[in-house]
């Protein structure tokens, strides 16, 4: 029988599917991780991280609820009338996406941090990483937006981090 896709649970970017700390972000996101305000670059335009899908945008209520991927998001952003950053076109290079890992595993310890009362979450699981990706046939099959079937094991690591389908 073949897969239907969940129309409901946001998209994974493929090089966040091994960070710990995105998936905390989006069982938080649901429930009560409190979203940074939004950055401006120098052009005034929002910033919108990679792989972000929850609205920043106060008493939204896409703030608790993922919408399907960050270019979702960045229409939802224009619909409020802000003017978003336009997203990069292509893959993402390893400094970007180890940024980008960077900033969800700061936004969990900065949760941490607040819901503790103290310093930085010294029980974070493991760090982001991304793996060296040899450059290959196959590397053009994977857009940094695209989202891959995940197996059972990834299904059951996401279950026990509290992010479900629902």
């Amino acid at each position: 029988m073949p897969e239907i896709p969940c129309t409901v649970c946001p998209e994974v970017p493929v090089f966040l599917k091994t960070c710990v700390s995105y998936y905390h972000y989006l069982a938080r996101g649901q429930i009560d991780l409190v979203h940074p305000s939004y950055k401006k670059n120098s052009d005034g335009e929002i910033i919108v991280t990679h792989g972000e899908v929850f609205c920043r945008v106060h008493d939204c209520k896409n703030g608790r609820s993922p919408l399907i991927s960050t270019s979702t998001l960045r229409g939802h952003l224009q619909a409020h009338g802000h003017v978003v950053e336009q997203a990069k076109n292509g893959r993402l290079n390893k400094a970007e996406q180890n940024a980008v890992m960077q900033w969800f595993e700061h936004l969990m310890e900065s949760y941490e941090s607040k819901k503790n009362g103290h310093g930085h979450d010294h029980d974070h699981e493991k760090k982001c990483e991304v793996e060296e990706q040899e450059d290959s046939e196959d590397t053009n099959e994977e857009d940094s937006d695209s989202e891959e079937p995940a197996s059972e094991q990834e299904d059951e690591e996401e279950a026990e981090d509290g992010y479900q389908c629902y």
